[in-house]
């Protein structure tokens, strides 16, 4: 068809270009449904031409009818081709490279170790190992992602790239653009040009996996591009954006004739281990015991045991373990909690104490999930009290007692029923109370018990006073109960 269609443009003169081809066409062919009505009307008029002639010929022989038939069909079609415009066309056609888009998930979520420890991921854990990662589950899953692009000198990339033109994404929130730097052949066939596709300054480090935004994204930077596929590579852990069915709305809306998504990762519940919180005191007194705690959450274990352990860091020294507890985790009971008491510090300054655990089943270590730190000043400088009281009663006795075997604790006693010259009590004695604004600063707390206002002047109330209300001093004012 093509040689006749080439002859009946050398007639007229026309220069067919090679690589081009021709087609005949009806420019006044009517469209819709006026095309069919000239079909119906031209096999109408074809049949009546048949109809006479099988009933006004009778008188001729077959083969006349036939011949007379076939030429008056003739007249009519090509009386109906010169109304229909017939037109030679030249078709030339021109091939461009389409666009192959990779999207490759960065969220911190792809940072994880999976276990690959259940009976159903054999095969996927081979599969990786037939890439050559020989511990899947020692490897994260961007490292995962890493081997799956590097296997076979970076197979996959050159491959997209031989009828396309490649352009990979790192998505998370969005999409950002990775180069793939391409290295030009040389002049012998047998050194073509290769893509390699550089991923050791990415990091896994995006805040949350919005894929719907990321695809959105990148099609509009590709808008006025023919986009062959594309590519999704992920764990599959949507945080954000549009679901699934949104996203493939928007790839058929495109006419994305191909779209590819790989799921990196063990796709098994997800079992961890992790320290949900730590309490600790901010600052603790030398030598005074407080109390540590943790919460301990599990995922995924029907029954596992925790090892937990309580590390010290002093000021200048190593890490020393002062603490170890079993606990058990299950599916009814995921969480627990686990006390430290008595814990006392003999050295001031700040220590660093660290809650840990040992994930069970010889899952990888995490040190966000397993290690929880409480940093904790330890005061060594005594607290200074001074106590007031009217008289040696059982609330001052047992007060008296109590604080002065406290090592944390300096306590100055003032009881204004003794002689001028008796002794007063305390780790320190004092010959009276202070005068001035400076000797009073140097007490952290004041008590009062039942004091004796007479013998208080006003000056010391005043600067009591001005020590509780401006100087931030403890004040404790125990008054006698009055009895009707």
């Amino acid at each position: 068809m093509q040689e006749l269609l080439r002859w009946l443009a050398s007639s007229r003169g026309v220069d067919v270009e090679p690589g081009t081809s021709l087609r005949l066409e009806l420019s006044a062919w009517p469209e819709g449904g006026l095309g069919f009505l000239v079909l119906l009307g031209l096999a109408a008029v074809i049949a009546v031409v048949v109809y006479s002639y099988r009933r006004d010929g009778r008188n001729l022989e077959p083969w006349q009818r036939a011949l007379l038939v076939g030429l008056r069909c003739v007249a009519v079609l090509a009386a109906v081709l010169i109304l229909l415009e017939p037109n030679l066309v030249v078709v030339k056609r021109e091939q461009r490279q389409g666009q192959t888009l990779v999207l490759l998930d960065v969220s911190e979520s792809m940072d994880q170790v999976d276990s690959f420890r259940r009976e159903g991921v054999t095969d996927l854990r081979a599969g990786w190992r037939d890439l050559g990662v020989e511990s899947p589950d020692a490897q994260s899953r961007f490292d995962l992602v890493r081997a799956l692009i590097d296997y076979d000198d970076q197979r996959l990339v050159n491959e997209l790239a031989e009828h396309n033109e490649v352009l990979v994404y790192g998505m998370s929130s969005g999409a950002e653009p990775i180069p793939i730097v391409v290295t030009p052949g040389g002049e012998d066939p047998e050194t073509p040009a290769r893509s390699y596709l550089d991923l050791s300054a990415v990091r896994p480090d995006g805040g949350y996996t919005n894929i719907g935004g990321a695809v959105r994204a990148i099609l509009e930077r590709s808008r006025g591009a023919a986009i062959a596929s594309v590519v999704i590579l992920s764990d599959g852990r949507r945080n954000m954006g549009p679901r699934g069915a949104e996203v493939a709305r928007l790839l058929r809306q495109r006419a994305i004739p191909h779209t590819f998504v790989l799921g990196v990762g063990d796709p098994s519940e997800t079992q961890t281990v992790e320290i949900v919180s730590i309490s600790a005191p901010e600052k603790a007194f030398q030598s005074d015991p407080f109390r540590i705690t943790a919460q301990v959450s599990s995922q995924g274990y029907d029954s596992a045991e925790v090892v937990v352990r309580l590390l010290r860091t002093p000021p200048a020294g190593e890490a020393e373990v002062i603490g170890t507890k079993a606990v058990h985790l299950d599916r009814d009971a995921p969480d627990a909690t686990v006390q430290f008491d008595q814990i006392t510090a003999n050295q001031a300054g700040v220590h660093t104490y660290a809650v840990e655990i040992a994930p069970p089943d010889a899952a990888p270590d995490a040190d966000e999930r397993h290690v929880a730190y409480a940093p904790i000043e330890v005061l060594g400088e005594q607290t200074v009290v001074l106590l007031i009281a009217g008289g040696p009663s059982h609330e001052y006795r047992i007060l008296r007692d109590t604080l002065t075997r406290d090592q944390t604790v300096e306590l100055r006693c003032w009881l204004s029923s003794a002689d001028p010259d008796f002794p007063q009590d305390g780790n320190v004695s004092i010959d009276s109370l202070p005068v001035d604004r400076r000797g009073l600063e140097q007490i952290d707390v004041v008590l009062l018990i039942d004091p004796d206002s007479t013998k208080l002047t006003r000056e010391f109330c005043e600067l009591l006073a001005n020590h509780v209300v401006e100087d931030g001093g403890g004040l404790w004012w125990v008054r006698e109960r009055s009895s009707r």
